[in-house]
């Protein structure tokens, strides 16, 4: 799986992104700024006293172990210029 974390206009990231494609890569997702908290959740376990689980990512509603993350292209800019009215409780938090 890799991540495309660009705006469509990016030239760099539609050069990348054409390429994947033409490579055949089936897992190619491509995350626009103002999509990012919307289309991506990270499950990240950071408890050191459970029993190692591996984490994942969803994206689009599909769930995909971290161990499958092979790359990630980012050509935002951070940090992110977030309104903390329109997050959620737990993401404010």
């Amino acid at each position: 799986m890799i991540l495309i974390l660009a705006e469509p206009a990016d030239p760099w990231a539609t050069l990348v992104h054409r390429e994947l494609l033409c490579r055949g890569e089936e897992d190619l997702f491509w995350i626009q700024r103002a999509q990012l908290l919307n289309r991506v959740l990270l499950n990240w376990p950071v408890e050191t006293w459970s029993p190692l689980l591996p984490g994942s990512l969803v994206v689009d509603g599909t769930t995909k172990p971290l161990n499958d993350l092979t790359g990630v292209f980012a050509r935002l800019s951070f940090p992110l210029l977030l309104e903390l009215e329109d997050l959620s409780v737990q993401d404010r938090d």
